[in-house]
């Protein structure tokens, strides 16, 4: 027994010493794992450059006014650094008559406020349709009774020279220098109003009756340029009416497009960028079902490469009006009523 008892104890050693060897090598790999994948290793994976850090960089090496803006309307949108305040045009509505709030309204815009100048100026537009003596609105009385006009027109007649009694007509007349100094300073209510105004109003409003053909053409050109810039700055401002009206007018007028655009863009690929970047603004259901409707037809009469083109600049139009941090409603509030209560 003896033997066998000596036998079996020298293999219990064997067992021991072998788990012993194989521990010890576990760790010196693991320790070995360790050495290798530490950050101060001279062999190890240098740390790759984050987003962050490559933005840095580019801000460095770049003036802001070289970077492209390039962005997606999912991007702009989820842009929360971004404030943003939706505005109306202002209530331009006057108590009694136009003429006791006259030399307070134009002593408040010569100061600098834009909204008293942009009241005076409505309301003294409203006052180039009113009857400018009793005669006057005797003899149009008479012809609407005998058309079969209804009441609500004659009573909204009476009313309103009731509101402009004693305002001379050139004073009326002036609506369109303060509209115009308004526009200039960059007044969006301003711009949006001059922007859709006729041809024929404007030139009936500031030009004589007897105007040489040719002058007159000249004239009547340069308003639709101008028109046309206030229309897009009113539109970069935030309007979702200049928006609507700049849809309509890049695709019917493409001479004015071409003017005023780099040949890049076709009058119909700016008006499917307006569309697009009205429908992203727009609260209003009536003013999106009408956008929906434009951009529908423009996609009909829409090139592939027209397509291309407005889907690349309707977020840059975004992003700027985001930027501008407001946007005016395109619901056209009833302000064009005369009140006369006092």
């Amino acid at each position: 027994m003896k033997p066998y008892l000596k036998k079996h104890s020298v293999s219990r050693r064997s067992y021991l010493l072998i788990f012993l060897v194989v521990v010890i090598a576990i760790n010196l790999l693991m320790a070995a794992r360790d050495f290798l994948s530490a950050p101060n290793h001279p062999q190890s994976t240098p740390e790759l450059p984050t987003i962050e850090m490559l933005n840095d960089s580019v801000v460095d090496n770049a003036k802001i006014s070289d970077v492209e803006p390039v962005a997606t309307i999912d991007e702009v949108e989820n842009d929360e650094r971004l404030p943003f305040t939706r505005l109306a045009r202002p209530d331009h509505r006057l108590r009694g008559k136009l003429i006791n709030h006259i030399a307070e309204l134009t002593a408040l815009f010569a100061q600098g406020n834009d909204a008293a100048g942009f009241k005076l100026a409505m309301n003294l537009s409203t006052c180039t349709r009113a009857a400018i003596s009793q005669e006057e609105l005797d003899a149009d009385v008479e012809q609407w009774l005998g058309d079969d006009k209804e009441q609500y027109f004659i009573d909204t007649r009476v009313a309103r020279f009731n509101f402009c009694e004693g305002v001379s007509q050139l004073e009326r007349e002036q609506h369109l220098v303060y509209l115009n100094q308004l526009a200039e300073s960059g007044f969006t209510p301003a711009l949006e109003i001059l922007g859709e105004m006729s041809d024929r109003k404007y030139m009936q409003s500031s030009q004589p009756s007897n105007l040489p053909r040719d002058q007159y053409i000249k004239i009547r050109s340069q308003f639709q340029q101008t028109k046309y810039r206030y229309l897009n700055q009113a539109a970069a401002q935030g309007s979702m009416l200049a928006l609507q009206r700049l849809s309509w007018v890049n695709a019917h007028h493409p001479k004015l497009v071409k003017e005023q655009h780099s040949e890049q863009h076709s009058a119909v690929s700016l008006a499917l960028a307006n569309t697009i970047a009205l429908l992203y603004f727009s609260e209003n259901n009536l003013t999106y079902d009408r956008a929906t409707l434009q951009q529908n037809k423009l996609y009909q009469i829409a090139t592939s490469e027209e397509i291309y083109l407005a889907e690349e600049l309707a977020p840059n139009i975004i992003e700027l009006i985001r930027h501008s941090g407001q946007a005016y409603t395109a619901i056209k509030e009833n302000y064009r009523s005369v009140s006369t209560a006092h």
